[in-house]
């Protein structure tokens, strides 16, 4: 499994080094040491198509602050799992960094253990590892390395904005997403009946092409894609 590595300082970034490339973990690390080097190196994987399996990335990074690394991964359609290892702990950074797209937070400082553990587990419900089955919702499933959403085998063709809200609630499935996060998803930003507008669309398409997962309404906060319970 190819990791990237996104830390700043030395001393632990060859920590983490050591712990992914241990025979017990078993992983190929690389490293990046601000937000602008992994971005570059993020970009070169796609185009040579190897993608890495995982991110783990610090918040605080010189120049470009890495909440903003995340940020631009999302809004460019990259859903490689992110783990957060930073030293900001106040639940408010937690989960902020779990609403713009990280897979998982940790809090410095960590033990190896748990941080292969998560890493394995992020890697496994997205489907990362190049062994496993695609990510998926029902009958509803999301090819990274493609970009594209299926329903049964069949490609599901999406204008760019309804793809987005799509996939904000495929990275969140069976959990929450709320209506302030899918309206500020890019720097452009949306209105909250546009948003209304793209999900209803969306439930119309999921429904027409008999998909077994639905977008359902948690009144006073956002939405949840879930798989239904009454379709087989």
């Amino acid at each position: 499994m190819r990791v990237l590595v996104v830390e700043d300082e030395p001393a632990l970034a060859e920590s983490l080094t050591e712990v992914l490339a241990s025979p017990k973990a078993n992983m190929i690390p690389t490293l990046a040491e601000n937000g602008v080097h992994a971005l570059a190196m993020i970009e070169q994987a796609r185009r040579l198509n190897r993608p890495y399996d995982a991110i783990i990335l610090d918040l605080t990074l010189p120049g470009m602050d890495g909440m903003d690394v995340l940020k631009s991964m999302r809004k460019a359609s990259d859903m490689t799992p992110v783990l957060i290892l930073t030293a900001r702990r106040t639940l408010a950074d937690k989960v902020d960094g779990l609403e713009t797209g990280a897979d998982d937070y940790m809090a410095k400082p960590f033990e190896a253990d748990e941080l292969l553990a998560r890493l394995r587990a992020i890697t496994r419900r997205r489907g990362a590892d190049p062994e496993a089955v695609l990510p998926t919702c029902g009958n509803l499933s999301y090819d990274q390395g493609k970009g594209y959403f299926t329903v049964g085998g069949a490609v599901l063709t999406l204008p760019p904005k309804s793809h987005a809200i799509l996939q904000a609630l495929f990275r969140r499935r069976e959990q929450p997403v709320s209506l302030d996060f899918l309206t500020n998803m890019d720097d452009a930003g949306s209105s909250q009946e546009s948003v209304h507008t793209q999900v209803s669309r969306l439930r119309k398409k999921l429904q027409d092409v008999g998909s077994t997962a639905e977008i359902k309404t948690n009144h006073g906060f956002g939405y949840t894609l879930s798989a239904s319970a009454n379709k087989s």
